[in-house]
């Protein structure tokens, strides 16, 4: 077996597994962007800090699972590319409308 070879391989050859949906990263990030609808604290005219922590989290979880979008089964891609789309969209709404007091 030459170099070229092994670097051909496929995911099937190669063992990989397909990302489960919901992934582990769609749970954490769904926590991070509903957490802070819950609890938030916002003392005077600062930032409200709780919303800038969940949606970070959830844009990074958002921006994680667009790297599993390659690997996901036809089957997944729609409902993959949806909570893909709504973590980055809370996540969004979190931490620049609700973290710097905007609404």
């Amino acid at each position: 077996m030459t170099l070229s070879e092994v670097v051909v391989m496929d995911d099937a050859e190669s063992g990989a597994m397909a990302p489960a949906f919901p992934h582990t990263a769609d749970w954490i990030g769904a926590v991070g962007a509903i957490f802070p609808f819950f609890f938030s604290y916002r003392p005077g005219g600062v930032p409200d800090w709780v919303a800038i922590a969940g949606g970070f989290v959830a844009l990074v979880a958002g921006a994680f699972t667009v790297s599993l979008l390659k690997r996901t089964p036809p089957a997944l891609r729609t409902p993959r590319i949806v909570a893909t789309i709504a973590l980055l969209t809370i996540g969004s709404l979190q931490l620049v409308l609700r973290g710097f007091g905007l609404i």
